[in-house]
């Protein structure tokens, strides 16, 4: 079974950082994610990872869904 989270160890390497807020400020200004910490570290799994990268480099094909708009009702204006 897969960890579900990256190692210490895989995260010094992916980030060249150390501690562990080092290591949370990197992925703030490479990724543009802001990442939750504990004991062992930031909380992030392989999965999660891999998929900030394809976003960061622009290799999703996610389309925003359409938005659906309020419809407003206008009243004419007596005066």
């Amino acid at each position: 079974m897969q960890s579900l989270r990256i190692n210490q160890g895989d995260l010094i390497e992916l980030t060249g950082k150390q501690q562990k807020s080092a290591q949370i400020k990197w992925f703030k200004q490479h990724l543009f994610v802001d990442l939750t910490c504990d004991s062992q570290g930031p909380i992030i799994n392989k999965a999660i990872y891999d998929e900030l990268l394809k976003k960061r480099y622009g290799l999703l094909s996610i389309v925003p869904a359409e938005t659906k708009r309020p419809q407003v009702a206008l009243r004419a204006k007596h005066g």
